[in-house]
């Protein structure tokens, strides 16, 4: 209970603070793809898997957000939630596809952890490794490769308006978000 307080204090602040219209853009996103896939794929597991990862990451984008950090509770209580939607569905491509796609997640992140000098940090590689375990076998790799080439468009964007430079941080956990929805309405293979 003090996890959902938490989060519902963060979504508040949101509101409240200067990033009302990321935090709107992120639930808009996620509800309307999550509600995409999830009428296009039906109630499969497939679909109530694409559902949950999307409202997790947007939990996940909401605190990176607010605080540039994502709450490391939040992983282990979604790869239960996603280990008991595997379960009770029966898990499309099995349940090793999932500790695959997981796998493959941890160790493209490992990588692109050392390779940025320690511009993504560890919220960041546990919600990939979820949105891995999620998606299963090798989908996980589009969607790093897609919330990259969008952050480093922002990052451009930055550059050009002259509100940032090469070391500004921002919260990368929406451009996951965003990446997942794309994949998620362009291929429906999650």
């Amino acid at each position: 209970m003090k996890e959902v307080n938490k989060v519902l204090r963060v979504i508040n602040s949101l509101i409240k603070g200067k990033q009302k219209i990321s935090l709107l853009c992120c639930f808009v996103i996620a509800v309307a793809s999550s509600g995409a896939v999830f009428s296009g794929v039906g109630k499969t597991d497939k679909g109530i898997l694409a559902a949950a990862l999307m409202l997790v990451q947007l939990v996940a984008a909401a605190s990176d957000l607010n605080s540039k950090m994502i709450p490391l509770r939040l992983m282990p209580l979604s790869l239960l939630l996603g280990t008991v939607i595997l379960y009770l569905t029966g898990g499309s491509g099995g349940f090793k596809n999932h500790i695959i796609g997981g796998l493959v997640a941890f160790a493209a992140l490992v990588i692109l952890i050392f390779i940025s000098k320690g511009q993504i940090g560890g919220g960041d590689l546990q919600l990939f490794t979820v949105t891995g375990f999620y998606t299963g076998g090798f989908v996980v790799l589009s969607i790093i490769l897609l919330s990259t080439v969008f952050s480093g468009l922002y990052s451009l964007f930055l550059l050009i308006l002259r509100k940032g430079g090469r070391s500004t941080e921002f919260a990368f956990a929406p451009f996951v978000l965003y990446a997942t929805a794309l994949v998620s309405l362009n291929s429906l293979d999650i």
